[in-house]
């Protein structure tokens, strides 16, 4: 059986991507920044951070339905994330971690994709995202 590779597949979860990146700063202030009114407004949408409870779905601005699936403060958010154009919903994990002591990294994982399409769509979506989020960290 001839089986093609094909970047971002997986064997069960459709296909996914990661971006990530370093910047300056604890990880508990970049958390704290990604959590606030300014910094959700920048990478999530216009949501009130109130509103991060889990099994809440909710609409954003940008035309994207959520639904907070795990919310663990100074580790990680999951969450079902779904474009109102798309057939499919997808998961997201946003991550931040330390990378020694006035570093920290951003990461973002989006899974369930249905082909490489939505794939690079969403990196150029969160690399996008990222490099906002580079210039205005605190």
């Amino acid at each position: 059986m001839n089986v093609e590779n094909v970047t971002g597949q997986t064997q069960d979860a459709g296909f996914q991507v990661g971006v990530r990146k370093t910047v300056p700063g604890k990880f508990q202030d970049i958390w704290d920044f990604l959590f606030s009114d300014r910094g959700l407004s920048l990478w999530l949408g216009p949501i009130d951070p109130d509103d991060l409870v889990i099994r809440k779905e909710f609409s954003l601005g940008n035309s994207v339905t959520v639904k907070i699936t795990v919310f663990e403060p100074y580790s990680h958010l999951r969450m079902s994330w779904k474009k109102n154009d798309w057939p499919n919903s997808s998961r997201l994990q946003l991550r931040v971690m330390a990378s020694g002591d006035e570093k920290s990294v951003i990461a973002f994982h989006q899974e369930m994709l249905t082909g490489p399409e939505q794939r690079e769509e969403m990196k150029d979506y969160w690399d996008n995202i990222l490099s906002r989020l580079g210039e205005l960290v605190p």
